[in-house]
C-alpha cells in the first residue's frame, strides 16, 4: 500500500515555491491586509451563511480580530466580517503574496510541477482535450495556461489584477480578459478552471453559477480551494495561512457536495493535496519550538500519506454540468 502511495505522489521542492520565512511573511501579509481595509472602506458584518443563507452557526476560531464560524446546515466556515470593498485588497499596489519572487525560474517550476499536473488530471477525467475550449478564472501570471495551451484547442484567461493580466499575456501570448464573468465575450467553454479563487469571493454560490452559465452542457468546472478539515488547519488553527485574511470562506468536502447539489452539478472528481507538513515545519521555525527532525526528513512521504487519506489542506473538485 505505502509503495503505491509514494509512487503516485508528486513530490514538491518547497525551496522553489516558498520563501524561507513563509509563516512570518504570511502573518505580516494578513496584518497589512487588515490595515488596508481599515484605511479604505472598512468592514461589513456577515450574519448569514454565504453559501446556503442559514443563520445558525457556531464559533470555530478567531484570528487577528476576525471571527470564523461554522454553518450548522452546510458545513461551510466563513468570516463574520469582510471588507466592504474587496478592491481595498486586490487593487492596492502593495498587494503581494508571501511566496517566492515571481521570476522566470519560479514561473517555470510552477508551470512544470503544478501546471502539467493539473492538465494531466483534466485529461484523465475529461478525456481528449485537443478539441476543447478552456477558460482559467483568476489565472495569475499564467503558469497553468502556459502548460495547458498545447493540449487544448483554445485557451482563454481572466484576472481582475492589471499586473497579473500583463504578466499572463506576456508569459503565454493568450487572450486575458478583465471583465466580470457575466460580461466576457467568450462563451460555451468545455472546461473552466478556478484555482484558489473560490475562497476569495463574497458570494461563492453566485460565482459558481456564473461560471456554469459559461459552460456547455456536459462541461467541466475544476476548482481548487483550501480544505478546512485538513491536518495543517487542525494543528495550526489561527496560525494557518489558509485561515483569515482575504480568505472569506473555507470549504470542506461536505460543503462542496452541498454546493454541487444546490446547482444540480455532478461531482466526477474530488481529492485533497497539500503542503501540510511543510506548513507545520514552518510554524515550528516561526514559534522557535524547534523543527521536528522526523517531519523534516520524511516530509514528502508523510504528505503523501495525508493526501491519500484525503486530509490535506487543498481540496480539488471537478463538477460536471448536466447534459
Amino acid at each position: 500500500m505505502l509503495p503505491d502511495i509514494l509512487k503516485e505522489h508528486c513530490f514538491t521542492d518547497i525551496n522553489k515555491t516558498r520563501r524561507s520565512d513563509f509563516i512570518e511573511a504570511e502573518l505580516s501579509h494578513v496584518k497589512d491586509t487588515i490595515e488596508r481595509v481599515e484605511k479604505g472602506h472598512g468592514w461589513k458584518s456577515v450574519d448569514l451563511c454565504p453559501l446556503c443563507g442559514y443563520k445558525q452557526s457556531e464559533l470555530e476560531l478567531e484570528k487577528m480580530g476576525t471571527v470564523i464560524v461554522k454553518c450548522l446546515q452546510c458545513d461551510l466556515r466563513y468570516s463574520t466580517k469582510i471588507p466592504r470593498n474587496l478592491d481595498d485588497i486586490y487593487k492596492d499596489k502593495s498587494y503581494v503574496l508571501g511566496t517566492k519572487t515571481d521570476d522566470k525560474d519560479h514561473f517555470l517550476y510552477r508551470r512544470n510541477r503544478f501546471g502539467k499536473e493539473r492538465v494531466k488530471i483534466l485529461e484523465e477525467t475529461c478525456g481528449p482535450l485537443k478539441e476543447k475550449k478552456l477558460l482559467d478564472i483568476g489565472c495569475g501570471n499564467g503558469f497553468f495556461l502556459d502548460a495547458a495551451k498545447d493540449h487544448f484547442g483554445c485557451c482563454v484567461g481572466i484576472d481582475a489584477s492589471d499586473d497579473n493580466r500583463e504578466k499572463a499575456q506576456r508569459n503565454t501570448g493568450l487572450r486575458i480578459h478583465s471583465e466580470p464573468l457575466d460580461k466576457i465575450p467568450d462563451k460555451e467553454f468545455d472546461v473552466i478552471t478556478a484555482f484558489n479563487v473560490l475562497e476569495h469571493v463574497e458570494h461563492p454560490l453566485e460565482f459558481v453559477r456564473s461560471a456554469c452559465d459559461l459552460l456547455r452542457s456536459g462541461g467541466y468546472l475544476f476548482l481548487y480551494s483550501p480544505n478546512f478539515n485538513s491536518l495543517s488547519i487542525k494543528v495550526l488553527r489561527e496560525y494557518s495561512f489558509l485561515v483569515g485574511g482575504e480568505h472569506l470562506t473555507l470549504f470542506t468536502r461536505g460543503s462542496l457536495e452541498y454546493l454541487g447539489k444546490m446547482l444540480n452539478l455532478d461531482i466526477v472528481f474530488i481529492k485533497t493535496y497539500g503542503l501540510d507538513i511543510f506548513d507545520i515545519i514552518s510554524f515550528q521555525e516561526y514559534s522557535e519550538e524547534g523543527e521536528s527532525l522526523l517531519l523534516v526528513k520524511w516530509a514528502n512521504e508523510l504528505q503523501a500519506i495525508i493526501d491519500a487519506a484525503n486530509a490535506a489542506d487543498g481540496l480539488r473538485v471537478m463538477f460536471r454540468k448536466p447534459l
